[in-house]
């Protein structure tokens, strides 16, 4: 995928997009791997499109956390460059580096939150710490954004921003108040955060994907806008993963048993490669209702050695499908629920994935998975059972279309169902 002709397009977006680029560091890196530092100033968007066209293929495009008096020249923390012979000699750098080369003007706090699997994780996570930074007068939002592959990044002016004479007294201000400010989020209960995320958060010297650039993948690093992102949930707000170039024989990637009711055309969501060595792909389907606020259908995952009694549970939720996937049975339903009646039913149950429901949704893997070769790793699941049910339930609408195993009356909901392709890895 050759991605010139779309940064030929996008540079002078790209470009008024970062406040004061022409103080801070800019990266590209090569289909290659070799990554170019800016050796100039990017003071316009036509230097940064001769600076990004130095690659044939640029993969990807990144940009400072920090703003530098000379950033052209900035090799990185100080700290780490500094080199001094055995008889006590200043020999690297080069004598002035520390005052000009290294001279950090300011620094935003970069928080990079990472769900490999299931990016409405990040999604939680994000919105714990933008709730607790509305009390922060000290800090602005300046950006939030879909990573391309598997985060969200979020990016805050520190608005604390004291004039300190001494570079090295700056930076020392700077790593102080950071680390303050992460001593507080790791309070929040974060799952998505570890030592290396809390180094990134710590980090001066740290790059981020510029807006609008490209990942290998092919998808977009996309704005999102921050009522929205709080509101909704983050896969509709990508849409298809932000594909700025058509992705190829997507469809062919995933693909089910003849044997087996469900077809990949059902699935509508586009495929999201990843950086991982091992990519597998796979389709799967939300039990939230469109169209209905905080309504559910029962999707019930159990042990296959558990106990089920399969005509109670029909009398309590309606019609039933069963599928059997690897040790585990799922029971499918499509009775509307409220979500705290839901979770009552699960926990009563005792169904594996009720910590799964309470987080966010149920996710039923609906196709085989596959390697980015389309070698299947894993079958589909498979239908084993239906029970009909005497009683009378509403229904939702897009779950009983897609299944299109039970006519049942009373249906509620909007005809489409929103439905993903998602990554796994190993």
């Amino acid at each position: 995928m050759n991605t010139l002709n779309y940064y030929k397009d996008n540079y002078v977006k790209m470009f008024n997009s970062i406040s004061n680029p022409n103080f801070r560091i800019w990266k590209v890196i090569d289909e290659d791997g070799f990554c170019r530092q800016n050796k100039y100033q990017i003071t316009t968007p036509e230097r940064l499109w001769r600076f990004i066209k130095q690659c044939k293929n640029p993969q990807k495009v990144y940009v400072s956390i920090s703003t530098f008096l000379n950033p052209n020249k900035n090799h990185g923390n100080f700290r780490y460059q500094v080199k001094v012979s055995e008889d006590g000699h200043y020999y690297y750098p080069k004598a002035g580096y520390i005052t000009a080369d290294c001279n950090l003007l300011d620094s935003y706090f970069f928080i990079d939150l990472d769900a490999e699997h299931d990016l409405t994780l990040a999604q939680e996570d994000a919105r714990k710490i933008m709730n607790y930074m509305k009390k922060k007068k000290d800090y602005k939002l300046k950006l939030l954004q879909f990573s391309g592959t598997k985060g969200v990044h979020l990016l805050y002016e520190d608005k604390l921003n004291k004039h300190i004479p001494h570079p090295t007294e700056r930076i020392k201000y700077y790593h102080k108040r950071k680390k303050e400010l992460i001593k507080e989020l790791l309070t929040l209960n974060l799952s998505t955060i570890d030592k290396n995320h809390i180094n990134v958060m710590n980090d001066l010297f740290r790059v981020y994907s510029c807006p609008l650039s490209i990942k290998p993948n092919g998808n977009v690093v996309t704005q999102l806008n921050p009522k929205d992102f709080m509101e909704q949930d983050i896969y509709s707000l990508i849409g298809s993963g932000g594909k700025a170039i058509e992705a190829k024989a997507n469809e062919s990637k995933v693909a089910t048993s003849k044997s087996n009711i469900l077809q990949p055309k059902n699935i509508k969501g586009k495929g999201r490669d990843g950086l991982s060595t091992y990519p597998y792909y796979y389709g799967f389907i939300g039990n939230y209702v469109s169209g209905l606020k905080n309504n559910y259908v029962p999707f019930l995952k159990f042990h296959k050695e558990q106990k089920i009694d399969l005509t109670d549970l029909s009398n309590e939720i309606g019609n039933l499908i069963l599928f059997y996937e690897e040790g585990y049975m799922w029971v499918i339903g499509m009775k509307i629920m409220q979500k705290n009646k839901l979770l009552k039913l699960m926990r009563r149950l005792k169904a594996k994935n009720y910590s799964e429901t309470s987080r966010k949704y149920s996710k039923f893997r609906i196709t085989n998975v596959v390697n980015k070769y389309g070698v299947e790793l894993k079958k589909a699941p498979l239908l084993t059972k239906s029970i009909k049910s005497d009683k009378k339930y509403t229904y939702s609408r897009p779950h009983n279309n897609f299944f299109n195993k039970f006519i049942a009356d009373n249906l509620a909901g909007r005809d489409k169902l929103s439905t993903f392709r998602a990554e796994v890895t190993a």
